[in-house]
């Protein structure tokens, strides 16, 4: 189906797995429960299978994507209209150049990150001198790591525009120049990529090169997405459901507008690690075409998807664990909460299908991944729908930062299983989702779940390889695959 196909486009969200592969588990299911929804693919699923689901997720951003891509507001031509415009003048201010008495406009320009020889003072291109790790001084030969560097300078080396490369060393130069005058006067989130209770820095953060979170954009790139959201948060306040589906286009392509995108020609410009990095060779990408394609994207989708939910309703609350009683008539409902997975598998509630994707141990952090989209959600009127950021303290993964072990983990696993046991129908299933790079750790979770179900369920184990690739593999040319672990109650 197309809309299938469209949402893997519409936003990036880590770890997301294929609609297909839930179709497959929910099959027969009247009532889907999702207690790690994310970016509410299960509830996708659901719409299109005919049924009824709780999607719910803890981090306010996973509730906010999945409720902007599952309800029924679409993108008015007015309003992509009047943003194609915005984007026009501020493309020809900041992206424009005058090439052989042309004015063109540049797709992007490549930078590089330079560092000075701790030994000699020579500048250092790390584009031919790595050496696992370290870097080789042309000068002196001396080898060192970047981080003890004496000092680092970063430079651009090219330009593109409509697929020409161009090279003059003066325009090259100019655009350099230009972009040093770019201050943004418009409101962008401040702050560090750090657990401020706890004094500690993200596993994720981006080191040296973006201690702050204003680092992890060029002075061009910060001042044209900053005037940019201010515009889409003057709208929003005006027509808070288009509102929210610009701010999904917005967030959906703000990565295009740091320095984490690599300038490599094996894949697309794509956020492509699970964490915030600076690459040394990396591209500064034309924010307004890439926020464009980005709502063009958002437009597409929820127009196709208008049609599949129509005879479904859908509701959020992004109120953590809230007290409200829901209640589920004969109809077709989707339900998006922000819950606490352990709290979410108390209520009264009897499903068909628990369907659980944790985060995978240690190889995604949520609460740090999302942490950007959130500062920039919150935004300067202060959305009360992102204002907790304590909630990092109840997230279900294995993080030595925060000190949360591998068998803190598994006792999680293990509480909701049992949990479940009690809202599963007779019959039903409970179909857990997980992949890590360890063996190890996968078995010490099977054997954990044989030993405490103790018989209530049958167990059945499939190893599964998604059709389409993660985008790390892009880079990194690793198969991926998952574990189903099914559950079926006797």
């Amino acid at each position: 189906m197309k809309t299938t196909r469209l949402v893997h486009k519409v936003i990036k969200f880590w770890a997301r797995k294929p609609v297909e592969l839930y179709l497959r588990e929910i099959k027969d299911a009247k009532l889907v429960l999702d207690p790690f929804a994310g970016s509410g693919t299960s509830g996708m699923a659901t719409v299109l299978a005919g049924s009824s689901a709780i999607l719910a997720d803890i981090n306010p951003v996973a509730v906010f994507i999945s409720w902007s891509l599952l309800n029924k507001s679409t993108l008015e031509e007015e309003t992509i209209r009047r943003f194609q415009e915005l984007c026009n003048e501020l493309e020809e201010e900041a992206y424009a150049l005058l090439v052989n008495g042309q004015r063109r406009v540049l797709n992007y320009a490549v930078w590089v990150t330079e560092f000075q020889c701790p030994k000699c003072g020579n500048w250092v291109d790390p584009r031919r001198t790595r050496y696992n790790g370290k870097l080789k001084c042309t000068h002196c030969g001396a080898l060192f790591y970047p981080f003890t560097s004496s000092d680092r300078r970063d430079k651009v080396i090219l330009l593109f525009s409509e697929k020409k490369v161009i090279r003059n060393q003066q325009l090259i130069r100019e655009y350099q120049e230009d972009g040093k005058a770019f201050v943004s006067t418009s409101w962008h989130p401040k702050g560090e990529f750090r657990y401020e209770e706890l004094g500690k820095n993200f596993r994720e953060c981006p080191g040296i090169l973006a201690p702050k979170l204003e680092d992890l954009f060029t002075k061009r790139n910060l001042y044209v997405a900053s005037k940019l959201y201010e515009e889409i948060e003057d709208f929003w306040t005006e027509d808070a459901d288009q509102g929210d589906l610009l701010k999904l286009a917005f967030i959906a392509a703000l990565p295009q507008a740091t320095k984490m995108i690599p300038h490599t020609d094996s894949s697309g410009p794509s956020w492509k690690l699970p964490r915030y990095w600076i690459p040394y060779i990396r591209e500064e990408r034309n924010f307004c075409r890439s926020f464009l394609r980005r709502l063009f994207l958002v437009h597409n989708f929820k127009k196709n998807w208008i049609k599949a939910v129509e005879n479904h309703e859908v509701t959020v609350c992004f109120d953590l664990n809230s007290n409200s009683k829901y209640i589920f008539g004969t109809g077709r409902e989707v339900t998006i909460l922000r819950y606490d997975a352990r709290i979410l598998l108390d209520l009264d509630i009897k499903a068909d299908v628990i369907v659980m994707d944790p985060p995978h141990y240690d190889e995604v952090h949520y609460f740090e991944l999302l942490y950007l989209w959130q500062k920039w959600l919150e935004g300067r009127y202060g959305d009360p729908r992102f204002s907790d950021y304590s909630f990092w303290r109840y997230e279900i993964d294995v993080n030595e930062v925060v000190g949360r072990t591998f068998s803190d983990y598994l006792s999680s696993i293990v509480l909701l299983v049992n949990k479940s046991e009690k809202l599963v129908r007779r019959r039903g299933r409970i179909v857990i989702i997980l992949h890590n790079r360890s063996s190890m750790m996968f078995n010490k979770t099977i054997n954990m779940l044989r030993r405490k179900i103790d018989g209530h369920f049958k167990m059945e184990i499939e190893r599964y390889r998604p059709r389409v690739r993660s985008s790390a593999q892009g880079i990194h040319g690793k198969e991926k695959f998952l574990y189903i672990i099914r559950l079926i109650k006797n």
